[in-house]
C-alpha cells in the first residue's frame, strides 16, 4: 500500500438561538376573603409582563377549583392588548353561593380562581400562563369591606315618581347591603351634577339606609325628567349603580298644610293586631282621609275617613287585607268643608311582625 496524505478541512458550524417569549401573569389582589353564604362580586386585575413580540393575551374562561376539583366556571372572554411586552386589564368576578357550598362539601375553607391566558405572537409562541387568586371563606365581620346590593327609591318605595314644579322636600333613599366594615365614600348626583358628598364609616352589619340631603333637596324647578344616582367611589364598586327617575310636571305646586304622622313611627315593626294610627293636623281640616298601600304599590288597598286625629284599624279589615310579615305604607290627607285638599302627610312605612 502506498502512503496516504491526510487533509484537514475546516467546517463552520453556525448555531442560531431563537428567543422564546416567556410571560408572567400576576393578579391583584392575589388573596381575597369572602363571607360564607353570601353571593359576592370582586374586581380582579391581571398584569402580564415579560412577553416579547406579542400583541395579545386571550382567555376564554376561568374556573373555581380546589386542587384537582372544579367547583364552578366563569364563561366570559377576557382579552389583554400587549405593548412593549406588558398589558393589564380587570374583571369583575361573581362568586356564587353554589361554589361556596361545593367547597364546604369538600371541607375546605379556601379555594382558587384560575384564568389561563394564551398569546398571539410574531415569534415562537410561549406556553399559556395562568393567573391565580386565592379565595378564603370567612365570617362577615372578618371579610373585606364590600358592597353586595344597592336599591334606590323615593318615598313611594319605587324608583319612579311624579311631582309638581317647585314641589319641596323631594327625597331619595338608598338601601345598601354590605359585608365587613370600612369607610363608605360616594356622592348624591342629579342629572350628572353632584348634590352632596357622603363619607360614612360602616361597622360590622348587613345594611344601612341613606337619604338624599334635605338641604339642598332634589331640584324640582325645571319641568321634565331627572335622574338621581348614588355613586359609590370607595370601596371600588363591583355592582352596576342603580338610577331613580323623577318627572316634574309643568303644574305649579300649591303649598298645603303639613300633617305630621305620630304613631306608628316610620319604619316601625308592629304586632299583628288591631292598630291605632295617630297624627297631628290643623284646625282648618274638618275631615281626614287615611290611605294604606302595599310596599311598591301605587293604589291604596284600603281607605277610611276620620274626623278625629286618630283611627283604629278594624279587626275584619286587618284579617282580610293585611298579612303578617308584610310591609305597608300609610298617609293622611286633610279636606275642608268645600272638599278642598288642604293638607297631606308624607308616606310612612310599617311592618306587621
Amino acid at each position: 500500500m502506498g502512503n496516504r496524505a491526510l487533509y484537514w478541512m475546516p467546517v463552520l458550524i453556525v448555531l442560531t438561538f431563537v428567543q422564546i417569549a416567556e410571560g408572567l401573569v400576576t393578579t391583584s389582589p392575589s388573596v381575597i376573603s369572602i363571607p360564607r353564604g353570601l353571593q359576592t362580586a370582586r374586581s380582579i386585575g391581571y398584569n402580564i409582563t415579560g412577553v416579547i413580540d406579542c400583541t395579545q393575551a386571550n382567555s376564554t374562561g376561568g374556573v373555581f377549583a380546589s386542587g384537582p376539583n372544579v367547583l364552578g366556571s366563569v364563561n366570559t372572554f377576557v382579552s389583554i392588548p400587549l405593548s412593549g411586552g406588558s398589558g393589564r386589564t380587570t374583571e369583575t368576578v361573581v362568586l356564587p353561593i353554589r361554589v361556596m357550598k361545593k367547597a364546604e362539601s369538600l371541607r375546605v375553607n379556601s379555594f382558587q380562581y384560575r384564568r389561563t391566558f394564551s398569546y398571539t405572537c410574531g415569534r415562537p409562541v410561549p406556553p399559556p400562563e395562568t393567573g391565580i387568586v386565592q379565595i378564603a371563606l370567612s365570617g362577615e365581620a372578618a371579610t373585606e369591606f364590600g358592597i353586595t346590593r344597592l336599591q334606590l327609591y323615593f318615598e313611594n318605595r319605587r324608583a319612579e315618581i311624579t311631582v309638581k314644579r317647585n314641589q319641596p322636600a323631594l327625597r331619595a333613599f338608598v338601601d345598601i347591603r354590605y359585608v365587613g366594615s370600612g369607610l363608605l365614600q360616594g356622592f348624591w348626583e342629579v342629572d350628572g351634577r353632584i348634590l352632596q358628598n357622603v363619607n360614612r364609616h360602616l361597622v360590622y352589619g348587613r345594611s344601612v339606609t341613606l337619604e338624599s340631603p334635605e338641604i339642598p333637596s332634589l331640584p324640582t324647578f325645571a319641568a321634565g325628567t331627572h335622574v338621581v344616582r348614588f355613586v359609590i367611589t370607595s370601596p371600588p364598586p363591583t355592582l352596576p349603580l342603580p338610577e331613580a327617575i323623577y318627572f316634574v310636571t309643568a303644574e305649579e305646586f300649591r303649598e298645603r298644610l303639613a300633617i305630621r304622622l305620630t304613631h306608628p313611627e316610620n319604619r316601625s315593626e308592629v304586632n299583628y293586631s288591631p292598630l291605632t294610627f295617630q297624627w297631628k293636623g290643623r284646625d282648618r281640616e274638618v275631615v281626614y282621609l287615611l290611605e294604606f298601600l302595599e310596599e311598591g304599590g301605587e293604589k291604596p288597598i284600603f281607605s277610611a275617613y276620620s274626623k278625629n286625629l286618630d283611627y283604629s284599624l278594624p279587626a275584619p279589615v286587618l284579617k282580610n287585607l293585611f298579612s303578617q310579615g308584610k310591609t305597608y305604607l300609610w298617609r293622611v290627607k286633610g279636606f275642608d268643608a268645600e272638599n278642598n285638599n288642604t293638607g297631606e302627610s308624607p308616606l310612612f312605612q310599617f311592618t306587621f311582625k
